[in-house]
C-alpha cells in the first residue's frame, strides 16, 4: 500500500508541475493569452513558485518515501548513465555483474 501512495503522490506531484512549467511558458510566448490578468509579471511569478512548489514536494517524497519505490541516480553505479540537464532524457544501464 506505501509503494501505490507514493507512486500515486509522485505522478500526482509531476504531472502538476508539468502544467504549471507550461503555463509559465505559454505566458512567456504569449503574454496576450493572460488577458484577464493585467499583471503577467505577478501571474509569471504565481506559477513559477507553483512550480517551486511541487519540486520540493517530490524532493520531500524522494526523502521519505520508500527506497525501493525507485532507486535515484546517486544511488546507482553511475557508469553507464547517459544525458542528463539539458537533454530530453536521462538513461541508465545497468553494468553485467
Amino acid at each position: 500500500m506505501k509503494t501505490e501512495m507514493v507512486k500515486a503522490a509522485r505522478a500526482y506531484f509531476e504531472g502538476a508541475k508539468q502544467k504549471h512549467i507550461l503555463n509559465a511558458l505559454l505566458i512567456l510566448e504569449r503574454p496576450t493569452a493572460v488577458a484577464e490578468h493585467p499583471d503577467i509579471m505577478a501571474t509569471l511569478e504565481t506559477e513559477l513558485g507553483q512550480v517551486a512548489h511541487y519540486t520540493d514536494l517530490l524532493s520531500a517524497l524522494q526523502e521519505v518515501g520508500p527506497r525501493n519505490v525507485q532507486m535515484t541516480l546517486q544511488e546507482q553505479n553511475m557508469d553507464g548513465v547517459t544525458g542528463g540537464l539539458g537533454t530530453d532524457t536521462v538513461t541508465f544501464t545497468p553494468l553485467e555483474p
